[in-house]
């Protein structure tokens, strides 16, 4: 996840910046293994690319 498309996969929204409305809502953007349970962080992005969803669908650029 990033801002630059130069540098990363995922938008900041987890959305692919390659495949148009392709969202990743797991645990696929974490680049390596995490210490402690992701589970709270991993629900944190996908409603965070739930949200970004729905603004989308709002603007009808979805």
């Amino acid at each position: 996840m990033g801002d630059n498309p130069n540098a990363s996969v995922l938008n900041e929204y987890s959305c692919s910046w390659d495949v148009p409305n392709l969202y990743v809502a797991d645990a696929a953007p974490f680049v390596n293994h995490t210490e402690k349970n992701p589970t709270l962080t991993i629900m944190a992005l996908s409603m965070r690319a739930a949200d970004n969803i729905v603004s989308r669908l709002k603007e009808g650029t979805l």
